[in-house]
């Protein structure tokens, strides 16, 4: 339900567990804003906590947020004007052309910066991927969509991903729905590839388990489709890194080396 000193304009989405996202005009500032009605699904204690710290604690990475509306179960944010990172790889992708590396090490620094506020602040964000990531006219890179926000080490629900969320989560994820740092690491260099190469990186197999149908597993096949980009080797690597179980590579570490090859372009030109 739309607050009365709002005027819809606009369902934005809707998603399996019910919850609805409009754009809507305020009455009184003029201003455009995001409503996302939950419905009948509550958010956990310690995801309203979080919500709060997004809202007195502001990052410019991050979609500003507003005090939590809890008696008609609805989150408010800014609406931010100018589409998401999904439209804009898709926009290069019908072109065939490739997005230019100090154009993606802005968006990329940017993309890590929102990550490493949130770790910083012991907060997994559980839901990266294109679509959650917001462009402004002047490129500012801003991460939205916080339904599924959680601490580090806390316990919450299983969370029910669509099959295009799933190709953003690696095997323990999928298989135990364990959340961690790496958790959100891994969904970022899925989403760091998928601009580079206009692909997903693996491709997810469901394993049945014949002795008990109901207790299969996901396994992470290698995508095997070659396209060939002309980027830095230590922009590959990193990337390689994030998408690697068996790496540990940090946030602090992503965000210094997206520094150090920004810094090299600039001495390029």
């Amino acid at each position: 339900m739309i607050p009365k000193d709002y005027v819809n304009l606009k369902i934005l989405g809707r998603n399996a567990n019910g919850d609805i996202t409009k754009k809507v005009r305020s009455l009184l500032d003029k201003k455009l804003y995001v409503i996302k009605s939950l419905g009948s699904r509550k958010l956990s204690e310690n995801q309203k906590k979080i919500l709060n710290i997004l809202n007195d604690d502001k990052c410019p990475f991050i979609v500003n947020h507003y005090p939590l509306d809890e008696i008609n179960n609805e989150i408010k944010t800014d609406f931010i004007n100018n589409g998401d990172l999904l439209e804009y790889v898709n926009t290069f992708n019908d072109l065939g052309q490739p997005i230019e590396e100090n154009v993606l090490l802005n968006i990329f620094s940017q993309c890590a910066e929102s990550i490493k506020y949130l770790h910083d602040k012991r907060i997994i964000h559980r839901n990266i991927r294109l679509e959650n990531f917001y462009m402004t006219e002047d490129m500012d890179i801003k991460l939205g969509n916080f339904i599924y926000v959680t601490f580090m080490n806390g316990i919450d629900e299983k969370i029910n991903y669509p099959e295009e969320g799933m190709l953003y989560k690696n095997a323990d994820t999928l298989n135990n729905s364990t959340y961690n740092e790496k958790s959100d690491i891994y969904a970022l260099g899925v989403l760091f590839y998928k601009m580079c190469y206009f692909e997903f990186p693996y491709e997810i197999k469901y394993i049945d388990n014949n002795e008990n149908p109901n207790k299969g597993s996901y396994e992470l096949k290698k995508n095997e489709k070659i396209v060939i980009r002309k980027y830095s080797e230590d922009l590959k690597k990193m990337i390689n890194k994030m998408i690697d179980p068996n790496e540990n590579i940090k946030i602090d570490d992503i965000c210094k080396i997206i520094y150090d090859l920004k810094n090299l372009k600039k001495n390029e030109l």
